[in-house]
């Protein structure tokens, strides 16, 4: 571990809040919340601490929170030395009940890569704790260490990644990444016999309200942990989604109720004021920030403005209605119990779904397998399709592939000693190794592939396309084939199985044809897409 160029760190300032007084907030009723009593529940005068952000060449936002009987002006000082005997700026901020007794002013004027301290004077004389912050680097970066944070859950347990973070005292800066508080009730997650019984969570209900989301942020940031790494250091932090609400996008969240939580657009608004009140964080969506001519950070919105309805497997499952099909998820024996449970909740539900749970084992085993569970033991024929996790199909694939299945079957082309292959030849390439420049290929394969294709077998064959090579269909199974719709969407990345590119004779389709496509043929758009392709990219990583 190496130290960077770093400064004397303040002393620690002592926490106003006390247990009996999270115990008592805890319980506490909307129209107490609401009062003048739950802001001194914390103490009075500077609550929790100092914190800065925010950080430039020349510049740092600066934070604290100043409860008192009125809205009070708050001076502020920046100095070069803890003793303040060398202040190199200073200016005053506004401290009162419509930004919850929050305050924050803009430093400016300073000197690129160092190390400040600061402090805020109330109207009384009386000074906040002593901060230390940084400003960054100009040029000539050889090195510069970040503290990166996220999916910080109160009720869990204590904050010791905070706090041996600023005990470390070998960073330059502290990035948060999102999920700095988690919005619900005590006993939902963590449940009681996950957390830890010390954490006293306030309020204890789902935070919905403008006098909720303000107590859980005074909650968190009443931890002497937190409050000492943002005393320390200069954080950059955005927001994920449960500063709002679980899952949530730009219209909705999965854990927002409209018809008992209220409007959608009210909650959103509530969650980023109350965060831009209470984090050192600008009003601006966007920031950039240069770290020298070492790096480039840069603070988006991909999630309550840049983000569309995440998809919901739920809701797939619930479209079906054909009483005839049956879904069979193959999952690995050592998936995590909490994904095993979502499962066991679907199959619950949708009595069509099947879950296999398999120990390693190859695609030809293991769908096999999938068959034998899906299989009532009524049908005299299966017809059987595998979609790749990189791949998609059509929405109508399903229904299609039944109905011409039942016209083969009439025909007489599959029988115990040979199978019958259903195979649809036209797709659409989609080249994410370069997702922003949308580039969408038309292309309709020369040859049966196991990609988008159903075999139809009997019972005792419990075969599948990939019992052979799946290029080769045609010299082992009779095979019918489809270019007409677009079935399937093959994405080529860098971490495909195989090597894929774009077939030199693919036909280019424009951006907007290619999203229309996704919308009418797959239910999807390549902007819902795109999120869940690169987490699994990451996921094979």
């Amino acid at each position: 571990m190496f130290k960077t160029d770093t400064a004397a760190q303040p002393a620690a300032s002592p926490s106003a809040v006390t247990r009996r007084g999270l115990f008592t907030l805890a319980g506490a009723s909307a129209a107490l919340a609401a009062t003048p009593l739950v802001a001194r529940s914390f103490g009075t005068g500077f609550t929790h601490g100092v914190a800065s952000g925010e950080p430039g060449i020349d510049r740092i936002l600066l934070w604290t929170r100043y409860v008192g009987e009125q809205s009070a002006d708050l001076s502020w000082q920046v100095s070069e030395d803890e003793g303040f005997a060398q202040v190199v700026t200073e200016g005053s901020v506004s401290a009162g009940a419509d930004r919850d007794w929050c305050a924050k002013g803009i430093a400016a004027g300073l000197q690129p890569g160092r190390w400040y301290f600061y402090r805020f004077i109330a109207p009384d004389g009386t000074a906040s704790p002593v901060g230390r912050t940084r400003t960054l680097p100009e040029a000539g970066v050889q090195k510069f260490r970040l503290a990166v944070f996220s999916c910080s859950n109160f009720g869990f347990g204590w904050f010791n990644a905070y706090g041996h973070a600023a005990e470390a005292n070998d960073a330059d800066l502290a990035v948060h990444l999102g999920d700095y508080i988690y919005e619900y009730g005590a006993g939902t997650y963590p449940d009681t016999g996950q957390g830890n019984g010390a954490r006293v969570l306030a309020p204890e209900t789902e935070i919905v309200t403008l006098t909720d989301y303000r107590l859980r942020y005074a909650t968190y940031r009443a931890d002497p942990d937190l409050q000492r790494l943002h005393q320390v250091l200069p954080m950059i932090a955005v927001w994920d989604d449960h500063e709002s609400a679980n899952d949530s996008w730009k219209d909705g969240a999965q854990n927002h109720q409209p018809e008992t939580e209220g409007d959608w657009a009210t909650r959103k608004a509530i969650a980023k004021r109350v965060y831009r009140e209470w984090m050192p964080v600008s009003d601006e969506p966007y920031a950039a920030y240069q770290v020298g001519d070492l790096a480039t950070l840069f603070r988006l919105d991909t999630r309550l403005e840049g983000r569309d309805e995440q998809l919901d497997l739920g809701k797939v499952l619930a479209a079906q209605t054909d009483p005839d099909f049956r879904l069979v998820a193959l999952i690995g024996d050592t998936m995590p119990f909490r994904w095993r449970k979502r499962l066991k909740e679907l199959m619950e539900k949708y009595p069509f779904l099947e879950v296999c749970t398999l120990e390693a084992a190859g695609p030809l085993n293991s769908t096999r397998r999938a068959y034998r569970r899906a299989w009532d033991g009524s049908a005299t024929y299966i017809t059987g399709f595998r979609i790749d996790d990189d791949d998609a199909v059509a929405i109508d694939y399903i229904e299609k592939t039944r109905a011409i299945a039942d016209q083969l079957l009439s025909l007489g082309w599959a029988d115990a000693d040979t199978p019958a292959a259903i195979c649809f030849h036209r797709g659409i390439y989609w080249d994410m190794a370069r997702p922003e420049e949308d580039q969408f290929w038309d292309y309709s394969e020369k040859e049966p592939l196991g990609l988008a294709s159903a075999m139809i077998t009997t019972p005792e064959g419990m075969t599948n396309i990939y019992r052979w090579n799946h290029r080769k269909l045609a010299s082992q199974a009779r095979c019918w084939i489809d270019p007409t719709d677009y079935m399937f969407v093959r994405t080529l990345h860098g971490y495909n199985d195989s090597d894929r590119s774009i077939p030199p004779d693919a036909r280019a389709i424009p951006a907007w044809q290619a999203r229309k496509q996704f919308r009418d043929r797959f239910g999807l758009s390549p902007r819902k897409l795109l999120p869940l392709m690169q987490q699994l990219m990451e996921e094979e990583t």
